[in-house]
């Protein structure tokens, strides 16, 4: 099974969960020992066996598109109720 492979695996297995980017980052981490990186650019996720983290892109397009659109529609919404106060 290829990393990438892995991945997709590890990612479907955890978004049920999770309630955020941030929250699948950390289950990721504690149940797969994957972190996740996000950066302008987009998510990037990298195994602890892995030299260099895998681009959600590389993975298709419903762990890059899917996962950088909900990620920017939290930080929007964040960014919206902090200037609401």
């Amino acid at each position: 099974m290829t990393d990438k492979e892995k991945l997709r695996i590890y990612v479907d297995a955890a978004l049920p969960y999770a309630t955020s980017i941030e929250h699948l980052a950390k289950v990721l981490y504690e149940k797969y020992e994957v972190t996740i990186r996000i950066t302008n650019k987009g998510i990037s996720f990298k195994l602890a066996s892995a030299k260099q983290a895998i681009r959600g892109k590389c993975l298709g397009d419903d762990y890059y598109n899917g996962l950088w659109d909900k990620y920017n529609e939290q930080h929007v919404n964040l960014e919206i109720q902090t200037r609401g106060r």
